[in-house]
């Protein structure tokens, strides 16, 4: 799985509709110390359908990482109390 070779553009698109703020905590991407990042759903770099990708602080991007890895879903498909 890797990611496609459009991808600069794909994150550009997906940062842009999301007004340049986290998806999950809304903060704007020049809040400091937070870079917003592009995050896949599904865990897998080369889906790149719009469901699948959301605009995410770096925190929150980690915390789904985490989330994915450990629960093997997104926490927005698997919600758990205090955690997301």
């Amino acid at each position: 799985m890797s990611y496609p070779p459009d991808w600069p553009e794909i994150s550009l698109r997906v940062k842009e509709t999301s007004g340049w703020r986290c998806q999950k905590c809304g903060a704007p991407s020049v809040y400091p110390g937070q870079v917003l990042t592009v995050h896949h759903r599904d865990g897998n770099p080369s889906n790149c359908s719009p469901g699948n990708l959301r605009a995410l602080c770096q925190s929150c991007h980690l915390r789904a990482q985490v989330h994915l890895r450990v629960y093997g879903a997104h926490p927005d498909q698997l919600p758990l109390p205090g955690i997301g």
